[in-house]
């Protein structure tokens, strides 16, 4: 009972897409397979693949995966992520943007983590980023900076500055000289 989606015209919309029963699968599509302004997409048994991701151009995601698989969305133009979950046993979240990414609240995930943006990743005071203790979880901007994004709007500069390097631990050393030590919570 899998969907596959080739083209979703609704620029001007928030578009709600449910498979309660299976999986959403990126269709053969030249452009995005899904443009709108929002998209709140929930699948069962996961969100497209690692060969063949679900292409997006929205400003706005919400997306929930409950059971199996994982969830890889590439995303076309700057976006706002309000919470990505999936409930999927050793499933990845994997995301990216070919902008600037907002995170304004979560991240979970029962597997690893990957957010990816070339431009600037924004971090909210209220976004946080779940991940077991043995997942792996990487943010990286490609041609930008990590910040939060209460300082990035009203530019008054970077916020912290971690490179995750300690090796061990569950504190990330600030290097910008702020102070602000970064704590990973897993479980």
């Amino acid at each position: 009972l899998d969907l596959t989606v080739d083209n979703i015209n609704a620029p001007n919309s928030a578009v709600f897409l449910t498979n309660a029963a299976g999986a959403i699968y990126a269709g053969d599509s030249d452009g995005p397979n899904i443009t709108a302004r929002n998209l709140i997409i929930t699948a069962a048994d996961g969100i497209a693949s690692s060969d063949f991701p679900l292409i997006t151009q929205i400003s706005g995601l919400i997306a929930k995966n409950t059971d199996f698989g994982s969830i890889y969305i590439n995303n076309i133009g700057p976006l706002t992520i309000y919470d990505v979950y999936n409930a999927a046993i050793e499933e990845p979240i994997d995301l990216q943007g070919d902008s600037s990414v907002y995170l304004v609240y979560r991240l979970w995930s029962e597997g690893e983590i990957a957010l990816e943006a070339q431009g600037d990743i924004y971090l909210s005071s209220f976004s946080s980023i779940f991940a077991p203790e043995w997942a792996t979880v990487t943010l990286r901007s490609n041609c930008g900076k990590i910040t939060d994004a209460d300082f990035a709007q009203d530019n008054t500069g970077l916020a912290g500055d971690w490179s995750f390097d300690e090796g061990s631990g569950t504190a990330a050393n600030d290097y910008s000289g702020k102070g602000f030590i970064g704590f990973i919570y897993g479980y």
